[in-house]
């Protein structure tokens, strides 16, 4: 009794055990993947992470499977087709001849058959799997296009934060200028330099400041929600620009023309409309063979056991070897309406094509030039800083000789952080111009994110 108390009492023990040790497991995990979550993520890390959680990607890449059986269900109606049928049934009949007794017969009948059939001549079929085949590879390089928008998805929401938290570091700074500049105001109050005008229009600055700081934390929220959305996170933390390390020049580009020619010509999104205009073109061939005959093969055996009228317990085996010619006559006009319509369906294909080609075209160069454009905004922006820091020195000077107010340096700094908001703007506007620019001309997405990563601050 003693010892198996003891063993109990051991058991117990080791149960309390196991379940400290899996509840310091869970509290490990969950710190593990909290820190993961609150670690700063670059743009590739966000990419990669929206490939396996974005809602529309995953939509698309299911509709990829889908659509990818159509070519193995075409290329089925040209192999040889097997069916066996199998028929057990009982008769049961009277006759009655007005003569004679009535007749009664009730017996079984069994029939199995065996039916292959092959096609030999049927150009419809080989359209069909042409045209299966072309859909399959429209709908692959669909999935490449969505891929590529959610990069530009990725990219933009991502740039998004960046923006609205340099954005808010930007207006804090500007406050903890405001109440410095107040408190140096309230000291030359006292005595007696100052007025307290300057104290109550500095204050009204800073209450302009506090409310412009809600409204760039809100945006920061929402930038980051929608960046959580699409890497499958609950909170997300970004990576923002190193301002001291990043140079401008690292965003030229190549020349205009052999990058559009390779948009042109590779664009997952060319790729799908040619594509589909080629499918379009194997509907017309297969709905113009509805006009031709086609030629099947066909084997059959048969074994069938039962009764007649006639005959008791009889069985009878038959084999047929033939060729099946169907040649069409007449349907009403229904295969030349098919034809118009498949015709009109190829127009339609190579109308979104041009559409696409051209839509393309405007927006590339609209990028290209984008990026151009916000480098020189950038460049002159440089100018535009340096100028507003200087002017901000030279009213700071001209507070100590009596000649300008506190509430003068205080514009003149907001005009430098202004300055440096607008900097801020452009320098992030010309990144996600020449992400799109370089990812539509490179193939290599991740080796162009790669490069991104190094101009983002640890």
């Amino acid at each position: 009794m003693y010892f198996a108390s003891c063993q109990l009492a051991r058991l117990g023990g080791l149960h309390r055990a196991l379940m400290v040790g899996g509840m310091v497991l869970s509290l490990l995990w969950a710190e593990a993947s909290q820190a993961a979550e609150l670690a700063p993520l670059d743009v590739l890390e966000a990419y990669q992470l929206a490939l396996n959680h974005d809602r529309r990607f995953q939509a698309v890449k299911a509709q990829l499977r889908s659509e990818r059986e159509a070519l193995p269900q075409a290329q089925s109606r040209l192999l040889p087709a097997a069916t066996m049928t199998v028929n057990r049934s009982r008769i049961d009949q009277s006759r009655d001849d007005g003569v004679g007794p009535l007749l009664r017969q009730s017996y079984n009948n069994n029939q199995d058959v065996v039916s292959l059939r092959q096609a030999l001549y049927s150009p419809k079929l080989i359209d069909a799997k042409n045209q299966a085949q072309a859909q399959v590879l429209a709908a692959e390089a669909g999935v490449e296009a969505e891929r590529l928008n959610l990069l530009g998805r990725v990219s933009e929401a991502y740039f998004n934060v960046v923006l609205a938290s340099e954005k808010s570091r930007f207006i804090e700074a500007q406050i903890q200028i405001g109440q410095s500049r107040i408190q140096a105001a309230e000291l030359a109050l006292a005595a007696g330099t100052g007025t307290r005008t300057d104290i109550l229009e500095i204050r009204t600055e800073v209450d302009m400041l506090q409310a412009q700081l809600i409204q760039a934390r809100q945006a920061i929220a929402m930038a980051e929600n929608e960046l959580a959305s699409l890497v499958g996170r609950t909170k997300v933390r970004v990576r923002l620009v190193d301002v001291a390390g990043f140079q401008n020049e690292r965003l030229m580009l190549p020349e205009l023309d052999s990058m559009l020619d390779h948009v042109l010509s590779a664009h997952p999104e060319i790729v799908q409309r040619k594509y589909q205009w080629q499918a379009s073109e194997f509907a017309i061939s297969a709905a113009q063979s509805d006009h031709w005959p086609t030629a099947d093969l066909l084997l059959q055996k048969s074994r069938s056991v039962g009764d007649s009228s006639f005959f008791f317990n009889s069985k009878i085996t038959a084999q047929s070897l033939g060729v099946q010619v169907t040649v069409p006559l007449y349907q009403g006009g229904l295969v030349d309406s098919k034809v118009r319509q498949a015709v009109a369906q190829e127009q339609e294909a190579q109308e979104r094509l041009h559409e696409s080609e051209q839509r393309l075209q405007n927006e590339f160069r609209k990028s290209f030039l984008s990026v151009q454009e916000q480098q020189a905004r950038v460049k002159a922006l440089h100018t535009a800083i340096a100028s507003a820091q200087l002017s901000v020195q030279a009213n700071k000077r001209s507070v100590l000789a009596g000649v300008r107010s506190p509430l003068d340096v205080l514009l003149a700094e907001q005009k430098l952080a202004q300055a440096n908001m607008q900097m801020s703007d452009a320098r992030n506007q010309a990144i996600l111009g020449w992400i799109k620019t370089m990812t539509w001309a490179d193939p290599d997405h991740e080796a162009v994110l790669r490069r991104l990563s190094a101009w983002l601050a640890p």
